[in-house]
Formats: structure tokens, C-alpha cells, sequence
């Protein structure tokens, strides 16, 4: 065991080793690392924020990651991390098949499919400052075929970062809960509103979610239609039990959601968390070169 890869040894409080949940930070779950496109086209992006809640001089580089496979590698890579804590993990392509149920005769193009987002995840690079100190964060150093369907995987102490500026704030989430939501907007506002479930109600700005998802090139109505679809996909699957919109005329500037599962590890808000929703967010303090999300998801 290689105890600075030991997510349990960073956490405050007691991480579930367990195929059912998950361990993620906040950053993982608040900031647009994993967002609602199904794009594959090798783009690099660059984005960068002056502030988002308590993260400061934000600027993640990357291709595009989706909600859908490459966050399911991820998924793989963190629960092999969470009970075996290594610098080095084997990937057996046959075992990710059988967690994601996927075909036997499409082993070849999920082989494919998993190198490619390995290569994603070693070009990615992720920097903020938090309670004064700066993260420079990755996710692995290298990947490389070792045998007959494995691949094996050196984890970059960068994404251990990840977790240790959040070491109060790693979040439990339920996969069985997760995997029900179909629509990658869903999915993104899912682990948004649970990773900063403060209150009873919680009151988010819209453009903050419109930057969690990297849609600030959709016209309002279109925005507005996805996102109330989404809501209405959560609120079917009893994954929050209110959404209200705050408008001024007809314009949505902001949501009211009561989120029906408990604050995972019931950490009370620093008086800074709890002002940030009331903050206002101008062009120059959110900032991306290319949105990426996909403009009508179909529900």
C-alpha cells in the first residue's frame, strides 16, 4: 500500500471502500473538468476562471471530457485507487466491460475507446489557488498495454492534489443513483448540487451553472429548455425534490434546489462558501476559449 495515494488517509471523515459508492472531491464534482458533451474531437481546451467558490485563478487545459465513457474510466481508476492504494493500477478491459455492460464483441473498440481517454487524462492539467496555497494538478503520468486485455496505469500524485485541497469536502456518491440519470445535463448538475448542498435550499447563479456546464454560447431559450429538462429528469428520479427559477421579467438568473440526499459528510459552510451564490459573475472572471457542450441534448 503507498500511503500518499491513500484517499481514506486524506479524507476528514470516512470514505466507503465499496463498488457501490464512489470518493470524489468537490473539485471533481463542481468544476468543468467532466462536462455535459459527447464531443470527440481532439480540441484542446483552455479554461480559466479569476474565482469559482473558494477556488482561485482557475485554468484547466484540456480535450474535452464527457460524462459518459471518460468519466466511466474514471470511475474504474478511482474505485482500483480507493481499495488498493498504488501508484500504479492495472485497467482489465474485460472487467471495465462487465461494470458497464457492454457488449463482448465491442472489446476492440472499447480498447480503443479506453487508450484514448488515458491519453486525455496524462495531456490534462488543472491549477487553482485555495486557502493560499496553489494545486497543479494531472491524473496519470503514463499509460501502457502489459498483457492480454490490461492495461497498466502510473496515477500522478496531481490527482491526489485534487483530494487533499479538498480533504474536508470528498463526497460519497452512490453510483447505483448516479448510473439512473441518462442525459449528461443531468449528470453534471447532479454532482454539481451535491457537492455544495449547504442548506435546506440552495440558491445557485445561473451563469455558475452555465460555466459548470460550458454552455455559455446557447441562446437562453435553448439553455433554459435543457436545463429544465434536466431538472425534470432529477426531480422524476427523486434526486432532488424542488427546483424553483428566480426570474427578473422573463430572464432566469438563478435556481432554488432542495437536494434530496443529506450533506454527505454534514461539513458546515465557512462564511465564504456561503456568500459565494450572491457573488455577481462577470465575463472577464469566468473565461473559456471554446464551449463545448452539446447545444439540444435529447431526453
Amino acid at each position: 500500500m503507498d500511503k500518499q495515494f491513500n484517499i481514506r488517509k486524506i479524507a476528514t471523515k470516512k470514505i466507503f471502500v465499496s463498488d457501490d459508492y464512489l470518493p470524489l472531491s468537490k473539485s471533481l464534482m463542481t468544476l468543468p473538468i467532466f462536462t455535459a458533451t459527447n464531443q470527440t474531437k481532439a480540441v484542446q481546451l483552455n479554461i480559466k476562471a479569476k474565482s469559482f467558490f473558494s477556488y482561485e485563478n482557475l485554468e484547466i487545459n484540456t480535450e474535452p471530457l464527457t460524462l459518459n465513457h471518460d468519466f466511466n474510466v474514471f470511475i474504474y481508476i478511482i474505485q482500483k485507487l480507493t481499495k488498493n492504494p498504488s501508484h500504479k493500477i492495472i485497467l482489465d478491459i474485460k472487467e471495465y466491460q462487465q461494470q458497464n455492460n457492454i457488449a463482448r464483441q465491442n472489446l476492440q473498440v472499447y480498447r480503443e475507446k479506453i487508450n484514448s481517454t488515458l491519453k486525455k487524462f496524462q495531456n490534462l492539467s488543472i491549477s487553482f489557488e485555495k486557502k493560499d496555497r496553489k494545486y497543479t494538478c494531472g491524473f496519470i503520468n503514463y499509460s501502457k498495454e502489459v498483457g492480454n486485455n490490461q492495461i497498466e496505469i502510473e496515477i500522478s500524485p496531481g490527482l491526489l492534489f485534487l483530494y487533499e485541497a479538498d480533504k474536508d469536502l470528498i463526497f460519497n456518491l452512490r453510483l447505483d443513483k448516479y448510473k439512473k440519470i441518462k442525459s449528461l445535463y443531468a449528470k453534471a448538475l447532479y454532482l454539481f448540487y451535491l457537492s455544495n448542498n449547504k442548506n435546506t435550499l440552495n440558491i445557485f447563479n445561473k451563469d455558475y451553472i452555465a460555466y459548470r456546464l460550458q454552455c455559455g454560447h446557447l441562446e437562453n431559450k435553448v439553455f433554459n429548455k435543457n436545463i429544465r429538462a434536466a431538472h425534470k429528469e432529477l426531480l422524476k428520479l427523486e434526486l432532488i425534490e424542488k427546483v424553483e427559477e428566480v426570474k427578473y421579467g422573463p430572464k432566469v438568473l438563478k435556481y432554488k434546489v432542495i437536494v434530496l440526499d443529506k450533506r454527505p459528510l454534514n461539513v458546515d459552510p465557512t462564511p465564504a462558501e456561503t456568500n459565494e451564490e450572491k457573488a455577481a459573475i462577470t465575463e472577464e472572471d469566468l473565461t473559456t476559449n471554446n464551449d463545448i457542450c452539446d447545444d439540444d441534448i435529447p431526453f
